[in-house]
Order: structure tokens, then C-alpha cells, then sequence
């Protein structure tokens, strides 16, 4: 039993070393040549993995890209949520959490683009966790909601749930936007695309003046 109990820590080293390497395989495939064109062969090829591994960790192509989609946004989140404007006004903080994560999506204008075409339909284990890391992200914005109506900045009668939402809406049509190619640049789909739908949607909510 001892021998067993030893061994756990390695086996799942081993575990996570070929999930990064798939995870860097796939990202380096899907951006040099394309989503469309990139095999789950390649991929494997390309991480030193045999094809069967890669099921281990996706479910299907798509799912690969939920994989590598899920691994930089999760980080682009913590990395965003930290370094916020931690005392307002809630407006800069959410232009600031929204704005790197959309800078993050577009290093690689392709790979957003095919996760926007993909997200919808796609239905793996990695499709689950991209899902569960979105909810978790609207609960932190629901969070700098709360902290803005604990300083003064909102109605006590606003919805923390609703205006998170509303908020993130937002931002996922500034980046559909960009990715589309109706905005010429990241930088004007956060400022002023992002920047004017956020006032437009606080305007309404600002706490009166006595």
C-alpha cells in the first residue's frame, strides 16, 4: 500500500505533463495552420503522444479547442480579476477584466474565431469546464457588483446576477465584433465599443445624487 501511495503523486504528474503537451501541440497547430485543417493525428504527432492518448484528454476536435481555449482564458481570468482597479469605480473595473481578456483572444484572431463557430455545438468534457468557467467568471463579476453597491456607487435594488450578466453580454459582442471583422481593431472593440456599451448600460443605474 505504501509503494501505491508513493507512486499517485508521479502518475498524476505524468498525467498533467501530457495534458500540457497536448494542450501546446493543439495551440501550435490550430494558430500555424488552422482549425479546419489540423488533424487529431498531427496533434498527437506533434505532443509525443499516441492518437488514443489524446481521447484521454478530449472528447473530439472541438473539444481539443475548448481545451486550449479553457487553459488561456482561465488564465487571462486570475491575471485579470488580480491586477483590477480594486477601488472603482466599477466602470474601469470592468473595461479592465474585459479588456485582457479580450487582448488575450486576440493573439490568435483564427483560434477565436473558430471557438466562436464551435462553442455552441460543442458538447466534451472540456466544452463542460470552458462552460463552468464562464459561470464562475459572471459569479466574480456579480462580486465587483456587490463591492460597487457596498461603496455607493449603485441602488441597493440592483441585481448583482443580472448586471454581471448584462455586462458580460457586452463584452462577448465586443469580441464577436472583432473576430467578424466589423470593428478594424482589438483596441476600438474595447475603446470605445466596449467602453460607451458599458456606460450606456451603468448610466441608468447610478445611484442618485441627495
Amino acid at each position: 500500500m505504501a509503494t501505491a501511495r508513493s507512486d499517485r503523486p508521479t502518475r498524476q504528474a505524468k498525467k498533467l505533463e501530457k495534458r500540457a503537451a497536448i494542450h501546446d501541440a493543439a495551440l501550435a497547430c490550430f494558430t500555424s495552420q488552422g482549425f479546419a485543417a489540423t488533424t487529431v493525428a498531427e496533434i498527437a504527432a506533434r505532443a509525443g503522444v499516441a492518437k488514443g492518448t489524446v481521447f484521454l484528454y478530449a472528447d473530439d476536435k472541438d473539444d481539443l479547442l475548448c481545451l486550449v481555449v479553457h487553459g488561456r482564458l482561465a488564465a487571462a481570468a486570475e491575471a485579470a480579476l488580480a491586477t483590477r482597479p480594486t477601488r472603482g469605480p466599477l466602470r474601469a473595473e470592468l473595461l479592465h477584466v474585459f479588456g485582457v481578456l479580450l487582448r488575450t483572444h486576440a493573439e490568435f484572431p483564427g483560434l477565436a474565431r473558430d471557438f466562436l463557430r464551435v462553442s455552441t455545438s460543442a458538447r466534451g468534457r472540456n466544452a463542460e469546464r470552458l462552460a463552468g468557467l464562464t459561470r464562475q467568471f459572471v459569479v466574480d463579476l456579480a462580486g465587483l457588483v456587490a463591492a460597487a453597491k457596498a461603496r455607493g456607487e449603485l441602488a441597493a435594488d440592483v441585481s448583482e446576477a443580472v448586471l454581471a450578466s448584462a455586462a458580460f453580454t457586452l463584452y462577448f459582442g465586443a469580441l464577436t465584433a472583432f473576430v467578424h471583422g466589423y470593428v478594424p481593431t482589438i483596441d476600438a472593440a474595447i475603446d470605445p465599443g466596449l467602453r460607451d456599451g458599458l456606460e450606456l448600460l451603468l448610466r441608468g443605474l447610478d445611484r442618485p445624487a441627495r
